[in-house]
C-alpha cells in the first residue's frame, strides 16, 4: 500500500455514526441488509454510467466493478418479497463533479427512498464527511 492513510479521527467517526443511523433506519422498517456481489458479470445497463472493467492477473477480463446494487436488488426483491438494502460501495469511471469521488462514490440503495426526511440528517452529516 503506497502512502498513509488520510482519514482522521473525526471523519471515521463521522462514517461510522452514519452507518449506525442508516442501520437503525432500516431495522426500525424491518429492512434486510443484503451484500450484493463487487463485480458484475456486465457493465452498466445505463448509457450515461462507464464501468470498470476488471482482469485477472493474465489480463483476462473476468467483469466489470458495480456502478450500483440496484440490479442485485432487484432480482432479490423479486424472489424474496420482503424490503431489503444494501450499503456498500459502487465503482463508476470518468465520474466527476463536486459530489463524486474519482474512484469510487458511497451508495446507498434500498427500497426506502433514500431522501425522505427521517435519513436527511444524516445524508447531511455523510455530504460533510465526503466534502472534508
Amino acid at each position: 500500500m503506497k502512502g498513509r492513510p488520510t482519514a482522521t479521527r473525526t471523519m471515521l467517526e463521522a462514517r461510522a455514526s452514519l452507518l449506525t443511523g442508516l442501520r437503525a433506519f432500516f431495522e426500525a422498517r424491518q429492512s434486510l441488509e443484503v451484500d450484493v456481489p463487487a463485480i458484475a458479470q456486465a457493465p452498466a445497463s445505463d448509457p450515461w454510467l462507464d464501468s470498470f472493467t476488471v482482469n485477472d492477473p493474465a489480463g483476462v477480463s473476468i467483469g466489470y466493478l458495480l456502478t450500483s446494487p440496484e440490479t442485485y436488488l432487484k432480482r432479490l426483491l423479486s424472489m424474496h418479497q420482503r424490503p431489503m438494502h444494501a450499503i456498500g460501495k459502487a465503482y463508476r469511471a470518468n465520474e466527476e463533479g463536486s459530489d463524486h469521488a474519482r474512484l469510487s462514490s458511497p451508495c446507498l440503495s434500498g427500497t426506502a427512498h433514500v431522501t425522505s426526511d427521517p435519513l436527511r440528517p444524516w445524508l447531511v452529516r455523510f455530504k460533510i464527511w465526503l466534502n472534508h
